[in-house]
This record gives C-alpha cells, structure tokens and sequence, in this order.
C-alpha cells in the first residue's frame, strides 16, 4: 500500500521527499528519515538537535520499538514558568560544572529526576536537554534517546 504525500503529512507532519510502497521518506530538521504507514520512525532513537540549536526527543517507543514521529517531546524551558526556569537555571549553576569528557553515570533522564527531587520542579527529558543546551552543555550524541553530556560528577555526589 503507497503512502500518498498528503496522508504522510497528516500523519507525521513533516515534508514528505520520497514515498514508496509501504513507507515514505520525511524531512526532519536536514535529515531523510523513513517513516512506515503508521507515522512510526524506522530509526530505534529519534532525536536531534535543529538549525535553531532546539532539541526534539522521542518521548517514548511503541511497542515495536519504533518512535511515533506526532509524539515527539519538543517541550521547551521556555514552556515553564519564568519563576521554575530561574530556579532550574540556578539548580544547574550551582550543581554541575562543565568538563571536557561526557559523564557516563547519569543521563539527561537520571539527571531530570534528581532536579525534580531536589527543587520539586517536573521536567520532561526534553527540557532537560533544553536547559542543558541554554547552559553551554554539550551533549556525546543527540540522537539519542538520553543524552550523555559533560558533567561533573562532584556535584551530583553532593546532591545525593
């Protein structure tokens, strides 16, 4: 069965280049991604980083470990509260210091937990990532699922 350009577009939302038989082929901030009938990614991490420096994550993989390109999470810190971005802001600030190698230990996921532990403040994993970015972090690979960046772990000892 042949996605149609318009159903592919509905489905996922981005610019359709290729379509054949039981996938199509969409734009994805620069990348060609192949994309099946149902909206699902064929790649197992979907994430990236686009021409604006934003992140955009897979917020969860279905049962056939495939991302669902219209469930992406491209939450923001600009969605919180001024107030809950300052206090993120200063949480990470006062909590990590930036090193030259990737922290192994603790991804942006594990790394959203102990923030919402300590401040209270719920962020999505995106968010993380976003905060992260805002703060002149860096990441090993973005397109994974959970990033690995260039923490130290001092901090997060005396967090613990």
């Amino acid at each position: 069965m042949q996605i149609d350009a318009k159903t592919a577009k509905e489905i996922c939302g981005y610019r359709v280049i290729g379509n054949y038989e039981s996938y199509c082929l969409v734009e994805l901030s620069g990348r060609t991604v192949k994309i099946d009938c149902c909206g699902c990614a064929s790649e197992h991490d979907l994430c990236f980083i686009d021409d604006n420096g934003l992140p955009h994550s897979a917020g969860y993989l279905n049962l056939h470990e495939r991302c669902e390109l219209d469930k992406l999470d491209n939450a923001l810190m600009s969605d919180l509260l001024p107030h809950e971005r300052r206090i993120v802001q200063d949480w990470i600030r006062d909590t990590f210091n930036p090193i030259k190698s990737y922290n192994p230990k603790h991804s942006t996921y594990s790394l959203k937990h102990l923030l919402e532990t300590k401040t209270g403040i719920y962020l999505t994993n995106n968010q993380m990532k976003d905060a992260l970015l805002n703060m002149g972090y860096t990441c090993q690979n973005e397109h994974k699922i959970n990033w690995l960046v260039n923490v130290s772990e001092m901090g997060i000892k005396y967090v613990k």
